[in-house]
């Protein structure tokens, strides 16, 4: 039985549930086994496609031609109107001059005959205008009825299309069940931690449970308290239990030699590694010379007691009979000898295996795995050094139990909770025994540094990342998760430029211009009273002076503005490390390999969304296991 307050009781946990928690327990209790949700945005409302109707007014017909005819109908019945009452009126003139009424009458006949002519042809003309106009009104007033029908039905389109799409909007999924790949038979979770874990054990082992599968956690942050409350409101057969409770029942099945070996195995996992290669064998070889020499299935009290006689402190009440002292006694000097180290190590084997020895007596009939259902083991502990030991004793029965050839329940599930602590050596005979064994084999680890970064991808291992805080682990993950080419923006420049000119001119100019004339004329005649002669002399000179004088100035400013951007294509992590330190506490994305290759998406695993309004029962198409 393990001390007071390490183990708690199925009702205590069931008693917790209210109504809306059990509504809850029994919701998620559905098949198949999902980590969490995926979700998906809703494209938003697409815009009805078919163009808007738009009015065209039918062509008219050309008129042209009948507007001429009727033109020139017109103006021939001008004619023949003025034509005839001129003959009406010489008719008028003869008949009364002549005192005929007869041909007056014939006058008459003819002007009236020559009226109904340019009137027939007029009409005529004009009747075939009417009937094209009329023709065309008739047409545009068909059209406009076809035109008002087909916008009433457009209308009716535009509005049931985006009804459909409303309502297409509202009712779609947005959480999609998130399943790992089939080929996935162990699972690491990095990260999270607290809340985080809760939620994830929860989702994923309550729907484990309902599809059949038995869970045995081994529980190493008392995390796993939300999970048993719901497997078991659910209807999930739950057995809680203390780690070291099991341990009896549990080594009772091994030979001396190794129970030697495991119980050497759990302690030395405490020590350093220098310390722990250094006393391997020793440790082994003490605690074998213990268990070979005490009758019947040993167990712990016994064993601890064996290692107190060895060191000569042993109690005359203690748990052994006389015969079991009497032969440990007399292999004192055989097994330790005069040896100072020898001594020490059986110091500290009692001292470290007797943290887990319990004043009351433990059901030495415990199993490790349930017949069905959900086992969950702790370890807690008001000592540090007592719940270590504990831990790598049970996981080290673990991969013990694993090795051996027994019939286990349908579809197990290990579920280690805190893996940091056990090394990457005990992880890995771990993995290979649960793979051998056909159990599948979660592994939950706080950080990922260390030992747990050496494990992230090995064998079909699907990963899980949830939030990590360190820089350090949120850069490992970002790189496990990969790296992608993009396009991205690498340079924005921007150059600004004015240029000003200035300028100035000074033009002078000087001239003087001479000029000189000279001239000379002479001339004479002769009359009747003789003749006379005249001679003439002309002289001009002239000068000018000139002076012109200019001065001129300019300016301009020139302004040059030049935006340019660089666009390269880059090597990137396709999730930057901040995303893992930003992630809210249930979050988390998932890496594994399935059907169609290599995949990394983002889940959500809060119970709470299996209630969300808008979820989807099946996994998101191309997502399937």
């Amino acid at each position: 039985m393990a001390p007071a307050g390490t183990a708690r009781s199925l009702d205590s946990y069931s008693a917790a549930l209210d109504v809306r928690e059990r509504t809850l327990a029994r919701q998620l209790a559905g098949a198949p086994e999902r980590w969490g949700w995926q979700f998906v945005e809703t494209p938003p409302p697409q815009p009805y496609g078919e163009a808007e109707p738009r009015w065209y007014q039918p062509w008219p017909p050309d008129l042209r031609g009948l507007v001429h005819r009727r033109q020139q109908a017109e103006r021939r019945l001008t004619k023949f109107v003025l034509f005839g009452a001129g003959v009406f009126v010489l008719g008028l003139l003869i008949g009364a001059s002549a005192s005929s009424v007869v041909t007056f009458l014939v006058f008459l006949l003819v002007a009236a005959g020559l009226t109904a002519i340019g009137i027939g042809g007029y009409r005529g003309a004009a009747h075939a205008v009417t009937n094209a106009e009329q023709t065309h009104a008739a047409q545009v007033a068909e059209a406009g009825a076809a035109f008002r029908q087909y916008e009433a039905d457009y209308y009716a389109r535009q509005a049931a299309w985006e009804a459909a799409e409303a309502q297409r909007v509202a009712s779609a999924r947005q959480h999609f069940p998130l399943l790992l790949s089939r080929s996935a038979t162990r699972v690491d979770v990095y990260g999270g931690a607290g809340r985080g874990w809760e939620c994830l054990l929860t989702t994923m082992g309550c729907t484990a449970l309902a599809e059949g599968s038995t869970v045995l956690c081994l529980d190493f942050r008392e995390i796993a308290g939300s999970l048993a409350r719901y497997a078991g409101a659910a209807g999930s057969a739950v057995r809680l239990g203390h780690g070291p409770d099991v341990v009896d029942g549990l080594i009772a099945r091994l030979a001396p030699q190794e129970l030697a070996e495991v119980l050497a195995e759990a302690v030395l996992a405490v020590r350093s590694r220098s310390e722990a290669q250094a006393s391997r064998a020793l440790d082994v070889d003490l605690l074998h010379a213990v268990t070979r020499r005490l009758d019947g299935q040993p167990d712990l009290r016994r064993i601890v007691a064996g290692l107190d006689v060895l060191r000569s402190a042993h109690d005359d009440d203690g748990p052994l009979s006389p015969e079991e002292v009497g032969r440990l006694a007399g292999a004192v000097d055989v097994v330790v000898g005069q040896s100072e180290r020898a001594r020490e190590e059986l110091r500290h084997l009692s001292l470290e295996l007797g943290l887990l020895v319990d004043d009351e007596p433990v059901d030495a009939g415990a199993t490790l795995w349930p017949t069905g259902g959900l086992s969950v083991l702790t370890t807690e502990s008001d000592s540090d050094w007592r719940r270590a030991i504990a831990e790598r004793l049970l996981v080290q029965l673990v991969i013990d139990d694993l090795g051996r050839s027994e019939r286990r329940p349908p579809h197990p599930v290990l579920v280690v909770v805190g893996a940091d602590d056990i090394g990457r050596d005990r992880v890995e005979n771990l993995a290979r025994r649960a793979a051998r064994a056909g159990v599948r084999l979660v592994l939950l680890f706080e950080n990922l540094r260390d030992d747990a970064r050496d494990l992230v991808g090995r064998a079909d291992a699907a990963t899980i990342f949830m939030r990590l805080g360190n820089p350090q682990d949120a850069e490992a993950a970002a790189s496990f998760v990969g790296r992608q080419h993009r396009y991205v923006l690498g340079q924005i420049s921007r150059s600004v430029g004015t240029t000003t000119t200035r300028g100035t001119s000074h033009t002078s100019t000087n001239g003087v211009t001479e000029a000189q004339s000279y001239g000379q004329n002479s001339g004479g005649g002769f009359g009747a009273g003789g003749g006379h002669s005249n001679h003439g002399t002309s002289y001009g000179e002239s000068v000018s002076i000139s002076s012109s004088e200019s001065v001129g100035s300019s300016f301009s400013t020139a302004r040059a503005e030049t935006d340019g951007t660089v666009i390269q294509r880059s090597y990137d992590f396709a999730l930057e490390p901040t995303a893992f330190q930003e992630l809210s506490p249930s979050c988390f994305v998932l890496v594994d390999v399935g059907p169609t290759g290599r995949r990394a998406v983002a889940g959500d695993c809060n119970p709470a969304l299996v209630q969300a309004p808008r979820l989807s029962a099946h996994p998101l198409a191309g997502s399937e296991r």
